[in-house]
């Protein structure tokens, strides 16, 4: 039996279906090209990573609790105070939540700071953004803008002026 995979092993890599599958990949490519339809193929391939699944969809209670907490307020959780409530070590926690999520818990937490400056400034004309910034949790606008760079290639003006009417998605013209 093939050993499990973690989330983190393929992180930022792009990494051929046919090495993380074998000729499985072959089969479900020549499935989805007979799909016939768009839903039919989404619900084929659904089915196919549905069946290949390893482990169950469950966090660890400790991850499961840590990122639920990240996700509700992100712009004012600390990677810290997250630890404290959850009685794992240090080591442990960023072990567990990099196998399981994918990302360091400081890295999810930006992320997650990232998307909530996004569904802020979402669908609107004119933006505050030192305002956003505060409230978005960056200690200095440069910060904010140097994370809203990485993370987007853009300032957050050139990203207000390209936005379109799909949070997450910008015209690249």
């Amino acid at each position: 039996m093939q050993d499990a995979l973690w989330v983190c092993e393929v992180a930022n890599q792009s990494t051929p279906l046919e090495c993380l599958w074998r000729s499985a990949a072959g089969e479900m490519r020549e499935q989805l090209l007979a799909a016939g339809s768009p839903h039919a193929t989404f619900a084929m391939l659904e089915r196919s990573l549905l069946a290949r699944l390893i482990r169950p969809l469950e966090l660890h209670p400790a991850i499961r609790f840590a990122r639920n907490h990240i996700c509700r307020a992100p712009q004012v959780v600390t990677v810290s105070e997250v630890m404290e409530r959850i009685g794992l070590s240090q080591r442990r926690f960023i072990e567990l939540f990099r196998d399981q999520i994918g990302l360091t818990p400081k890295a999810f937490c930006r992320v997650r700071r990232f998307q909530r400056v996004l569904e802020n400034v979402h669908r609107k004309d004119a933006v505050d953004w030192a305002r956003v910034a505060l409230d978005g949790g960056y200690y200095d606008q440069a910060h904010f803008i140097h994370d809203f760079h990485g993370f987007s290639g853009l300032t957050p003006a050139t990203y207000l002026a390209r936005a379109t009417g799909h949070l997450n998605h910008v015209s690249m013209d």
